[in-house]
């Protein structure tokens, strides 16, 4: 399944309904004009490079039975 969401497509994995979510990656600096520190040099690391494979999901889950 894939659902909109304010940061874009988002897909529900079948085999395990995990959320397919991105990883945001930055640095955070002070900025003139802000009491607070803000984001910088935004890097978007999709969930495909991190989400575990769907045959390693199913080998942990038969060593768990």
């Amino acid at each position: 399944m894939t659902i909109d969401s304010p940061i874009g497509k988002l897909t529900v994995r079948k085999e395990d309904n995990q959320v397919m979510l991105p990883m945001f990656m930055g640095r955070t600096k002070k900025a003139e004009g802000h009491d607070f520190l803000i984001s910088t040099d935004i890097v978007t690391i999709p969930a495909e490079d991190l989400m575990p494979a769907i045959e390693d999901i199913k080998k942990a889950r038969e060593k768990a039975k």
